[in-house]
């Protein structure tokens, strides 16, 4: 009878690394499709119809392979449920994420990363299909003849926010 708990906490142990580690090479490939977004942005309002075709190609090869990704996650998920089910009842969130275990807090952590990133796509979305929709970019307007010209501004550079999360 040992035995065979000691199996279903190793399995259950790694079911949910593997469910940590789905989602997180989800969160990486989230940011990397909101750069797509921002590079799209971009395109537009240069009017760069090259750049877009190729941004648009990447984005369809990072969108097929975050759905597979949320895939492998429901399908973790699947797995873990019979294991936390109790007899005769179907399992509970608290009974499939247990709060008194660590990996939770880092697999909601992670959620709530990915939401935030979607939150911030569909915002990025919303503005690029507004420059689709305009007639001509409004940086391309003449610019007033009272307008002082600026002095070229330092090339920012791109920062990625990431957390330490222990193992």
């Amino acid at each position: 009878m040992t035995h065979r708990k000691d199996e279903q906490q190793t399995e259950w142990n790694q079911l949910h690394g593997s469910l940590k580690n789905i989602m997180q090479q989800e969160l990486s490939l989230t940011r990397e499709l909101l750069a797509n977004f921002h590079q799209e942005e971009l395109s537009l309002m240069l009017q760069d119809q090259g750049s877009w075709t190729q941004i648009m190609q990447q984005r369809a090869q990072m969108i097929e392979r975050l759905s597979t990704l949320r895939l492998q996650r429901q399908q973790t998920t699947e797995q873990i449920i019979p294991l936390a089910e109790k007899k005769g009842t179907t399992a509970t969130l608290d009974e499939i994420l247990p709060l008194n275990e660590e990996i939770t807090y880092e697999i909601f952590n992670l959620r709530d990363q990915l939401l935030a990133l979607t939150e911030r796509i569909n915002r990025q979305q919303s503005r690029n299909q507004h420059l689709r929709e305009m007639p001509e970019p409004l940086h391309f307007m003449p610019p007033s003849p009272t307008a002082l010209p600026q002095p070229p501004r330092a090339k920012r550079k791109a920062s990625v926010a990431t957390y330490n999360i222990k193992k």
